[in-house]
């Protein structure tokens, strides 16, 4: 009886509730079915961003508690804004820069003792490669270098890797002729051959180029030239090279996606050292063939003093060979290999392209799904810990939402703009983005617009809730409002732009402006449609109450159950819904 009473306390609550973000979703069938679109976007009013709603499904809290930031570059055909992105452990928008078209590769690096975004931007539909440039945001978002292949060559989109010399390391592509015919192609044909640079960052100037033709066969590659080969419109792209990371000797390891092999680079000759993988492979597999059978990997990284190696297996398509993420641990006295662990998703993934896997300061390892819009976290011993999508399962394989890698790191974003608001009938929603240190808004009204700080007056300190915080101007007296946004120690971060109090139409909840139901469809958020829809809820709420007082507690739970779905499917989906469809929705 308690228990009806506190969620019919709840049911009337929820007609009026403010709303900014959306929490992430909880294990929904319906948003992997695509119930509520390709793309479920986050209903902002102080911004325009549009950023995913994300469907979580975990075990325990350590993937969110962690403090951590998640990055992304998101992009896709079902994606309105491709753009880099950071989210909180909890799934909120923390930054997002849509100027930066099709970007990939976000990441926290260190340069010179200082912390820096970096990722790469440009036209990445240059035959699976790129052409573009290589940013690096301050912690103020302000751009500090933007850097380009050396050479004359455009810089590709697979690598950017800040080394502890100060140096970038690069991938590049180039079209040149070659001589084909140990493939069967012409004497005189092209190939899109594969090459890394270490770069100056603040001169741009080359300081080692590794080309893989003056290495490698042809013949080793394991994607056949086919019907390309013949023009410079048609280069075969034989090598793929698609990871390149420096150790403390000063040599090179790098990933090739068609020769299925990691190879170590010197890095004085540029000679081949050993090769793992392929068909040169130096190392004895102890996993009878799990340690040296991954295929078109990417993201090869150094671990435990250059003994160990992981990278992103994204393995043959088809039934049976899902990707995932291997640890791989090296001998280099008795020159074998053996597979410490693979870091397998539940749903047994298999994603055609791209791909990321990280150790993280917990020990756990994050392994991003490139093409399908998915990353896991995992122990270290392989369990995993959450699963998060980005877009419905419904559309794994189509492309429709990629992020080229995923990572998790520590960022402290301090903005130098201010933060955005709007006054919509009453309610004030205000954001900042990038700002990561804000912890509450501070609402303070004024009797003019132009008012100075003696003449704000404080009305109350709201957590900040998400990306986006709604604020009720209830209590606000003077006519002119002013937010700012508070560290956790109650010094002012910024402040918004001073905005009108605002009162709610008659009759209207004081929350709510008027939109389209396809409006709010698109936004994926819930919001009032108008009387009716508040008088079908009042009615159930009577219902259930009426059923409650004549003793049919069993009735009323029930009735509550379908009350509650019909809340959250109008939070999730927007607009009318026809009450067959609430019932095929779980409780979330």
């Amino acid at each position: 009886m308690r228990w009806t009473l506190c969620l019919l306390i709840l049911s009337f609550t929820a007609l009026k509730v403010t709303y900014a973000d959306l929490p992430a979703f909880s294990r929904s069938k319906s948003f992997d079915k695509g119930d509520y679109g390709n793309f479920v976007a986050q209903p902002y009013r102080s911004t325009s961003f549009s950023v995913p709603r994300l469907n979580v499904f975990e075990k325990g809290r350590s993937c969110r508690d962690d403090g951590l930031f998640v990055m992304l570059t998101l992009r896709g055909w079902s994606v309105p804004q491709p753009a880099p992105i950071i989210f909180d452990g909890h799934g909120a928008l923390v930054w997002t820069d849509p100027t930066y078209v099709q970007p990939y590769n976000l990441q926290v690096q260190t340069y010179r003792g200082e912390q820096f975004l970096t990722f790469w931007a440009g036209d990445d539909g240059v035959k699976g490669h790129g052409s573009g440039f290589y940013y690096m945001l301050d912690s103020h978002y302000n751009l500090r270098y933007k850097l380009s292949g050396g050479n004359g060559l455009d810089g590709d989109l697979h690598e950017f890797y800040l080394t502890r010399n100060a140096t970038a390391l690069i991938t590049v592509y180039q079209t040149i002729q070659a001589n084909l015919t140990s493939v069967g192609k012409p004497a005189n044909g092209w190939i899109w051959d594969g090459l890394f640079q270490e770069i100056d960052v603040e001169t741009n100037e080359v300081l080692f180029q590794w080309r893989a033709s003056d290495h490698l066969p042809f013949t080793d590659s394991q994607w056949g030239p086919g019907d390309l080969g013949s023009s410079q419109e048609d280069a075969w792209d034989w090598f793929h090279i698609n990871s390149v990371e420096k150790d403390e000797r000063g040599n090179y390891l790098i990933s090739s996606r068609w020769m299925r092999a990691i190879y170590y680079i010197d890095g004085t000759s540029g000679d081949i050292l050993w090769t793992l993988g392929g068909r040169r492979n130096d190392f004895k597999d102890l996993s009878f063939g799990r340690a040296t059978g991954f295929a078109s990997q990417h993201h090869a990284r150094w671990h435990d003093g250059y003994t160990s190696i992981t990278l992103f297996d994204n393995s043959n398509p088809g039934p049976g060979r899902p990707s995932s993420g291997l640890w791989l641990d090296l001998d280099f006295e008795k020159w074998t290999v053996k597979l410490r662990k693979q870091y397998l998703s539940t749903n047994k993934l298999s994603s055609d392209s791209q791909g990321s896997i990280q150790t993280l300061p917990s020990g756990n390892v994050l392994v991003g799904y490139g093409m399908e819009a998915q990353y896991v976290e995992f122990t270290r011993d392989g369990d995993v810990l959450c699963e998060v999508h980005l877009a419905p399962a419904s559309g794994f394989g189509s492309a429709s939402v990629q992020s080229y890698r995923t990572s998790k790191y520590d960022w402290v974003g301090l903005p130098q703009t201010d933060p955005d608001i709007i006054q919509i009938n009453g309610t004030i929603y205000v954001s900042w983005n990038g700002a990561t240190e804000v912890r509450h808004w501070l609402v303070e009204d004024a009797l003019t617009a132009n008012a100075t700080n003696y003449d704000f007056h404080e009305v109350k300190r709201v957590a900040k809730d998400g990306f986006e915080t709604s604020v009720s101007t209830t209590g606000v007296k003077r006519p002119y409002v002013r937010v700012s946004a508070l560290d956790g120690s109650g010094n002012v971060l910024g402040r918004a732009p001073i905005v009108e109090r605002g009162e709610p139409p008659p009759g209207q909840p004081e929350t709510m402006e008027e939109e389209s139901e396809e409006e709010i469809s698109l936004k994926g958020g819930w919001a009032s449609n108008g009387n009716n829809e508040q008088a079908l809820v009042i009615a159930v709420v009577v219902l259930v109450s009426a059923l409650t007082l004549v003793g049919l507690s069993y009735s009323g739970f029930v009735a509550l159950q379908h009350l509650t779905k019909y809340y959250h499917y109008k939070r999730a989906n927007g607009g009318s819904a026809l009450y067959e469809k609430i019932d095929a929705l779980e409780l979330q």
